[in-house]
């Protein structure tokens, strides 16, 4: 800086000579024999003047943008790093369920990187927190648009100031920064793209729940596939694509599709669960509980997970598989009844079902006793639970108390005329009773439902030929 002055009083001190030159000689021209010429050559020199003191003056310029840059730079990185630490608090604030606060970080951060592209995935999930389905679905239909027209690459300029992730922090500029000479650019190029693909796909992810909040399905099934081609490690993108298939009623579709991605993702328990709801909705229930048993085995699961687990071994007629299983699973809900277990309600409310699977495991096992302890527990509870007297009425008929379980059973049909389980019991029963009359005409009230019901046409068939 003191230098550049230096020249410019020099360069004042010159002009003032040079104008103290031009007098002297324009006076000698006009009185001498030599004024013309050397007159030409003073307006030379008059018209260099100007040029001198520019490049002098740009000199002075030059001398201070570094500095000015450097500054730039500096604010510029500093807003990049705050910015940063507020996304991350915004995102553990939303991670949180605390939505207003993540609102606040997140407006910090935008207000301090305005531009930044790398925030528009946290601002659409606060959105759809708060059900701003429209303003979430407009600014990702935009940032979609563009990143389209950009042929979703994008675009890596040497030298330009920009964000250089290393995970999500990090920022690369000029100057103090550091260079990229031209051997090392594959590396930053290639880890630029990786980040705006990743970018990218998630747009088109959070695109697609918001066309399934929407209610239009194809449109999300279009959206997540699209952000599981972008961006192929991303098992969460994968198990949309077949959970939309399962909601379009195309559990083939989903099944084909997760198949094409087993080689990557077949160790996850997110694969395995999507695995296993395809195989629920094809009603392949041993398949089905191939793969909950896979994520849902082991005693320390959880109880949401192994109660899928019970479901699948149950329906796939594995009941001595199933036994443990649902056991523990009333255990847990017994433990959380006497408060030593956390958020007892969820449990409580649904441990009838797992109840009355598990006798019917017993008396699928010819284990009457240990059914009747569970039954007897719902029907406390649920006096007109239709299952649970049917249940109540195949054992007491195990137990050869046939007359009794007939009562039982037509207190069910009382509740639910057309229950095809329980009509097939009371026919059963009322044959095993000598009630020939009732057995038929139950039977015959079966074949109304089912034409080719087993059960209806056995009764009917003992009864003709007892005759």
């Amino acid at each position: 800086m003191n230098f550049a002055i230096h020249r410019l009083v020099l360069c004042q001190a010159s002009l003032d000579g040079w104008h103290g030159c031009v007098s002297r000689v324009q006076v000698a021209g006009i009185h001498g024999r030599h004024g013309r010429a050397t007159h030409q050559r003073n307006i030379d020199r008059t018209l260099v003047v100007p040029l001198v003191v520019a490049v002098l003056l740009t000199a002075l310029v030059g001398c201070q943008s570094p500095q000015s840059t450097a500054r730039e730079q500096a604010t510029q990185r500093w807003n990049v790093a705050r910015a940063q630490v507020k996304a991350r608090l915004a995102a553990d604030q939303f991670e949180a369920g605390n939505v207003a606060a993540a609102a606040g970080e997140l407006a910090e951060a935008e207000r301090l990187t305005p531009d930044n592209p790398d925030l528009i995935p946290l601002r659409v999930r606060l959105w759809l927190a708060e059900g701003k389905i429209e303003r979430a679905a407009d600014l990702l239909e935009r940032t979609q648009l563009a990143e389209w027209e950009r042929g979703n690459v994008g675009t890596w300029e040497r030298g330009n100031v920009g964000t250089w992730e290393r995970g999500d922090v990090g920022t690369w500029g000029r100057g103090d920064v550091g260079t990229w000479e031209c051997g090392d650019e594959e590396e930053p190029r290639a880890s630029a793209r990786a980040v705006r693909d990743r970018r990218q796909a998630e747009i088109e992810y959070l695109l697609g729940v918001v066309r399934q909040q929407q209610q239009r399905w194809e449109d999300a099934l279009a959206a997540y596939q699209r952000a599981a081609e972008i961006d192929d490690e991303e098992i969460t993108y994968v198990v949309a694509v077949a959970q939309t298939w399962l909601q379009l009623g195309r559990p083939q579709a989903g099944l084909r599709w997760l198949q094409t991605r087993a080689a990557r993702f077949k160790w996850t328990n997110a694969y395995q669960a999507a695995l296993a709801e395809c195989h629920e909705q094809l009603e392949d229930w041993p398949a089905a509980a191939s793969a909950w048993q896979r994520i849902a085995g082991t005693g320390d699961a959880e109880a949401g997970l192994r109660q899928r687990l019970a479901t699948a071994l149950y329906r796939s007629g594995r009941y001595a598989d199933a036994i443990p299983v649902l056991a523990s699973l009333i255990n847990v809900a017994a433990g959380l009844r006497t408060g030593r277990l956390v958020n007892a309600e969820d449990l409580e409310n649904s441990s009838g079902l797992p109840r009355l699977m598990l006798a019917e495991c017993y008396l699928a096992e010819r284990r009457p006793a240990e059914a009747q302890e569970h039954i007897q527990w719902v029907i406390q509870r649920e006096p007109e639970n239709v299952q649970a007297l049917r249940l109540l009425a195949r054992n007491l008929g195990m137990a050869g108390k046939h007359a009794q379980a007939l009562r039982v059973t037509r207190r069910a049909l009382g509740l639910a005329p057309n229950d095809v389980r329980t009509l097939e019991l009371a026919a059963a029963l009322a044959w095993r009773t000598g009630a020939r009359e009732s057995a038929a005409s139950t039977a015959e009230r079966l074949l109304k439902l089912d034409a080719q019901n087993p059960v209806a046409h056995h009764v009917l068939d003992q009864i003709a030929n007892s005759e």
